[in-house]
């Protein structure tokens, strides 16, 4: 993956949604399990306070 897309895919992403799964995955309970997508909803609300940023359509297609 180039630096281009990389970057990209972090600026859609957003730094507090990034450094939230790092955190929540480095707990070695929540490494390589099965975990609801509701129940990483949940966690995301909890410790960002906000909902998971809506995808924009991109200005430059």
């Amino acid at each position: 993956m180039d630096n281009i897309t990389r970057n990209n895919l972090k600026a859609q992403i957003g730094d507090n949604c990034i450094e939230w799964a790092e955190d929540y995955f480095s707990e070695e309970d929540s490494f390589n399990q099965y975990i609801r997508k509701q129940e990483l909803y949940d966690a995301y609300k909890e410790s960002v306070g906000s909902p998971i940023p809506k995808k924009r359509k991109s200005s430059l297609t």
